[in-house]
């Protein structure tokens, strides 16, 4: 079984920028949530959330905000349509070879 791609949900309770009303941003990582904001907008460390084992149904959750993993959705390719999406001038490069 494949397993679950996610990503971070960082929900402030208020934006936390005085010129935007945006509360929710999104991250890989833990750490690229403190590239964007600091501890003081967090309110608390990086390793204190790595401590805490943020998973999917378990958030992390203080008077600022809320950070959760959500799951990522991704549309599912065929091997078989990137053969078919080759231009012309390369199929017929390969023929000539």
């Amino acid at each position: 079984m494949e397993q679950q791609e996610t990503i971070f949900k960082v929900e402030f309770k208020e934006p936390p920028q005085a010129d935007s009303r945006q509360t929710d941003f999104y991250f890989h990582s833990l750490a690229a949530i403190y590239d964007r904001f600091t501890e003081a907008q967090i309110g608390c460390k990086v390793t204190h959330l790595y401590n805490y084992g943020i998973m999917l149904g378990r958030p992390y959750v203080n008077k600022r905000l809320s950070i959760s993993r959500e799951p990522i959705y991704r549309k599912k390719q065929n091997a078989g349509c990137l053969a078919d999406e080759r231009s012309e001038d390369d199929k017929s490069l390969e023929e000539n070879n």
